[in-house]
């Protein structure tokens, strides 16, 4: 058998690579889909805790400076609790979509990489933002890697109809005794004369 020339053995060892990046998670998306679900997590933690407080602060501040107070108070965190669950839900959705290589959540998480990538800039400016900086520079490095852009779909595969084809079989017949080659129809071998 010949042997493939030495660009056609890459490209085949290219696309395959390609086709077993489709078929397969990059490990730092399971880190990603983790991270997610730690924060969304931790909003609903915050957004349970916020109407701990806004139940708490309801009854204390209606007993110390009115009900006015308390009401606003009360509703304030209410709405801040709420903004957290929305939040939260956002936040499993993303996981679910990460996980799955959904391509909109390969969009999603690198246009939330950059902003926080500069909200931890501005951050950076007053003295505070530095893990923010860095988890969200990783992240944007991450999902712009090869591999992940195409396990999420982000990136042109080639086409069949780009590889050169193969010609197609043969489609002559041969005898089976002498392996004469056949013209048409015959019943009979006209090479060595056996019955086809």
């Amino acid at each position: 058998m010949a042997q493939k020339p030495y660009s056609t053995q890459n490209e085949d060892a290219r696309l395959a690579l390609i086709l077993s990046a489709i078929n397969s998670k990059p490990p730092g998306v399971s880190l990603l889909v983790i991270l997610t679900l730690v924060s969304g997590v931790t909003e609903l933690l915050v957004a349970v805790i916020f109407i701990v407080v806004a139940s708490v602060l309801d009854s204390w501040l209606g007993i110390l400076f009115g009900v006015g107070i308390s009401r606003l108070a009360f509703w304030v965190l209410s709405v801040v609790s709420i903004v957290f669950f929305f939040y939260t839900t956002t936040s499993f959705f993303l996981a679910y979509g990460l996980w799955n290589g959904r391509g909109w959540a390969w969009s999603w998480a690198l246009v939330s990489s950059i902003i926080g990538l500069v909200s931890s800039l501005i951050a950076f400016g007053v003295g505070i933002g530095v893990v923010g900086l860095a988890s969200n520079a990783v992240s944007i490095y991450y999902l712009t890697r090869t591999d992940v852009k195409v396990f999420f779909g982000k990136v042109a595969l080639p086409k069949f109809t780009d590889i050169p084809s193969r010609p197609p079989p043969s489609l002559d017949r041969f005898c089976l005794h002498c392996g004469g080659r056949l013209n048409g129809n015959e019943v009979y071998c006209v090479s060595c004369g056996s019955e086809l």
